[in-house]
Parts: structure tokens; C-alpha cells; sequence
């Protein structure tokens, strides 16, 4: 009779199982993870043309966005669901197509791709059979996929990777590390001899990184692949130093530290490891100061540059407050803000629409960065940080700020993660009980 009771009570717990079920072995679905490590693994890959369509050049990154999107039908949930950010989304950009439209029609070829990054997004947000071991097999496999393509880049235009980084790392001479190091690299299957892809393309490779980052850190449990690619990710990040992506990573950063300091069963081994962390900071403090110093001054011309744009737009939503001025640019570029660039384009009506875009993604993050310190649950650091880097592309991100790229990636699975999140089991404060500590990220 016991052994009876004790086998109903197991069926019963597997039934009730969360399909969002946190367990190393759990099941995995075989054809999401093929779409996630299809996109992830496509999605920084913005150096690799494949065809010119219209003027538009349609690249690696492009077509793993269309494989997602093809792959809707199998791997979708049954009932489409549409995320609000993502439903304002599109409502923006088809407010962007009647003022391009409206205004002569220039610069609809980059609003279609925005479309497309968008739409994958939506396809990443309905997937379904998401668990954490899911989630952290496609990181192991397509995070090496990614790196070959990189490598095979650089070896195609004839540089040596490692070696003009540890020069880079040992001179500080940044500008040789970006001009003479990683254009021609991202240069490499230009076949016209012209210079098609300029250096800040370095900034949505050093997205793609932030992306898997902040994934195998909240899957940090699931093995010693995810925290390979957890460390290492760190590191090039923290090397190619985009503003985009070491800002949202110090935040992630921050707030992982704390909860794991404050969950962990003994204090011993955090406050070591805190000690040894401190006492290499400081005995590499000249270094990094003057590694960080260098970076936060290469970066101030194009600060400087997006002020100037900010402030020029302001001048073109005064002259045109109503219905804007459609596809425009200022001094030769796009606004880098997607709220200053859709008030330009289409008027103040679509600007507001795009600032309660903003204003739900900033919301959604600093909610998800808010539960995580009370509760510890992974899916609200995957939520923080990707919502995070998103706000910050949209905010400062080229062509106007619109979806695309590690950008659109990292909304559509934040969108699925919200989606997949299990409530939390009561407890007070930040003393979580053993059941519920697998779902934070532990040392």
C-alpha cells in the first residue's frame, strides 16, 4: 500500500510538472532547439552578404531571421500570441511605412528588414516546449558555430585574431585593434574591393556576445558548456567594449552577484571569491584604469556625434510637428534613437506611440531586475538583461534605432522567457527555500 501511494504521489508530481521545468535532464524539444541555435548563431553575423535585393543587402543574420520566421507553423504555440511591446512594434513601424510612403518613399527597404527582425521576434516569443535545458543545448551548440564563422572571416582576410588582440590588449592602441584588425575581418567576403562594412559593425558582434552572456548565465546549472560560453563571452565583450552592450552587461553583472552572495548556503565561499576578485582588481588597477580610460575617450566622437543628431532633430519635430518630415538623416546618418527618429519621420503621433514602446520595455526590465532580487528565479535575469539591451538599442542603436539584429533577438526571447515563467513559491525575502534555489544562478 505504501509503495502504492508513493508511486500515485510520483505520477502525480510528473504530471504536475511546469512545462518551464528548471531540471537539468528534463525533456528537450529537438526542433525548437534547431530554431534557437539557428538564430542564435545567425543573429551577430551581420558581416556575411549573401545577395543585393533592391539595394538592400541581405545578409547571414537576414536569413536566419526568414528561417525563423518559415519555421513559425511547426514550432509556434497553436494560438498566435502577440506580446504588447511587440504589437506596438508593428504598429510603429507601419506608421514609419505611411510617412516613408507619404514623403517620396526613400527608406523603405530598411523599414522591411525591421519588419522581418520584428516578425522573427514574434516567432522566437510563440515557441513552445521551452525549458531551461533546452534553452542551454542551444547555446552550446550554436555559440561555436558562431566563433567559426568569426574565425573563418578572419582567417579569409589574412588576420591573426589572437595576436592582434593580446598586441591590442598590451598596447591599448585601440585604433589598430578596430581598423587594422577587425574591419578588414568583417570586410573579408567583400568581393567589389570597396570598404562595404565599417567598424562600428563591431557593435552588434559585441551584441550577439551579450545575448549569450545573459543566457548561459541564467542557464548557469545546466553544465561546464554553458559556462564555457558564459566566461568566455564575458571576456570578448568586455574586450570589443561597445557601450551598447558593457552597460547592460554591469548591470547583469550586479544584480547576479547580489542575489548570489545572499542565497548561497555558506557565506565563505562568495566573500572569498569577492576577496580574490577585489585583490586581482587591484593589483591590476593601473592597467584597467588606463584600458578603461581609453575606451570611455575612443567613445566620447560618437557621443558627441549622436548629440549633435539629437539636438538637430529637435529642430526638424518643431519645424514639423504634425506629420514630420518622412525618410530624413543628419549629417549623413540616421537619428540613433528610434523615439527621436519616428517623431522626425512620422510626426508626434507616431513618436508617442514609440515612447510607450520605451517606456514598456524600460518597465518590463526594471520590474524583472526588481522580482529577481526578491525571488531569485532565472527567468527574471533573462528578462532584465535582454529587455535591457534592447532599451539601449533602441535608444542609441544605428539605422534609426529600428529592431534588427541582436536587438530583435534579444525582445523575442525576453517576449518567450515572460511568456514560460513559472510563479514563484511564497518565501520571504530573498531566503529562498532549497526547492526554489535551482532557479537562481549560483556561483
Amino acid at each position: 500500500m505504501l509503495v502504492t501511494r508513493a508511486l500515485c504521489r510520483r505520477r502525480v508530481q510528473i504530471k504536475l510538472r511546469p512545462p518551464g521545468s528548471l531540471e537539468r535532464g528534463a525533456d528537450v524539444n529537438k526542433t525548437t532547439i534547431t530554431v534557437l541555435s539557428v538564430q542564435l548563431a545567425g543573429m551577430g553575423l551581420l558581416w556575411i552578404p549573401l545577395l543585393q535585393l533592391g539595394g538592400t543587402r541581405i545578409e547571414v543574420s537576414n536569413l536566419a531571421s526568414l528561417f525563423v520566421i518559415a519555421s513559425m507553423p511547426l514550432v509556434a504555440l497553436p494560438h498566435l500570441r502577440f506580446p504588447p511591446v511587440i504589437a506596438l512594434l508593428y504598429v510603429s513601424l507601419f506608421g514609419l511605412f505611411a510617412a516613408f510612403a507619404l514623403h517620396g518613399g526613400e527608406g523603405l527597404s530598411r523599414l522591411v528588414m525591421a519588419v522581418v527582425s520584428t516578425t522573427a521576434a514574434l516567432g522566437l516569443a510563440n515557441l513552445k516546449g521551452l525549458t531551461r535545458a533546452t534553452l542551454a543545448r542551444a547555446l552550446v551548440i550554436a555559440y561555436p558555430v558562431f566563433w567559426a564563422f568569426f574565425w573563418l572571416s578572419a582567417q579569409l582576410a589574412g588576420q591573426d585574431l589572437l595576436g592582434g588582440t593580446l598586441d591590442y590588449l598590451q598596447t591599448l592602441n585601440r585604433s589598430v585593434f578596430v581598423f587594422q584588425v577587425l574591419r578588414p575581418t568583417f570586410n573579408a567576403y567583400v568581393t567589389t574591393g570597396d570598404v562595404t562594412y565599417v567598424a562600428s559593425t563591431l557593435n552588434g558582434l559585441s551584441g550577439a556576445f551579450l545575448v549569450f552572456f545573459i543566457l548561459s548565465l541564467a542557464c548557469w546549472p545546466q553544465g561546464w558548456g554553458v559556462k564555457v560560453v558564459c566566461i568566455t563571452a564575458f571576456v570578448t565583450i568586455f574586450v570589443l567594449f561597445s557601450s551598447s552592450s558593457v552597460l547592460p552587461l554591469a548591470v547583469i553583472c550586479v544584480l547576479a552577484a547580489i542575489v548570489w552572495i545572499r542565497q548561497a548556503r555558506s557565506k565563505v565561499g562568495p566573500v572569498l571569491v569577492v576577496g580574490l576578485i577585489v585583490l586581482g582588481l587591484v593589483a591590476l588597477s593601473g592597467d584597467l584604469l588606463a584600458y578603461l580610460a581609453l575606451n570611455i575617450a575612443n567613445d566620447q566622437g560618437s557621443r558627441a556625434a549622436r548629440v549633435s543628431q539629437y539636438l538637430g532633430s529637435i529642430d526638424l519635430i518643431n519645424a514639423s510637428f504634425g506629420f514630420g518630415h518622412g525618410y530624413i538623416s543628419i549629417e549623413g546618418h540616421n537619428i540613433h534613437n528610434f523615439l527621436l527618429f519616428s517623431t522626425v519621420s512620422g510626426g508626434i503621433l507616431l513618436g508617442l506611440i514609440v515612447f510607450w514602446v520605451m517606456a514598456l520595455v524600460g518597465w518590463t526590465s526594471a520590474r524583472a531586475g526588481w522580482r529577481y532580487l526578491v525571488q531569485g528565479q532565472w527567468q527574471d535575469l533573462a528578462i532584465c538583461g535582454l529587455m535591457l539591451f534592447f532599451l539601449v538599442r533602441l535608444s542609441a542603436g544605428g539605422a534609426g534605432g529600428m529592431p534588427a539584429g541582436p536587438g530583435a533577438v534579444a525582445l523575442g526571447l525576453a517576449c518567450l522567457i515572460a511568456a514560460d515563467r513559472q510563479p514563484a513559491l511564497p518565501s520571504r525575502g530573498l531566503k529562498n527555500p532549497p526547492s526554489r534555489r535551482a532557479d537562481s544562478v549560483p556561483g
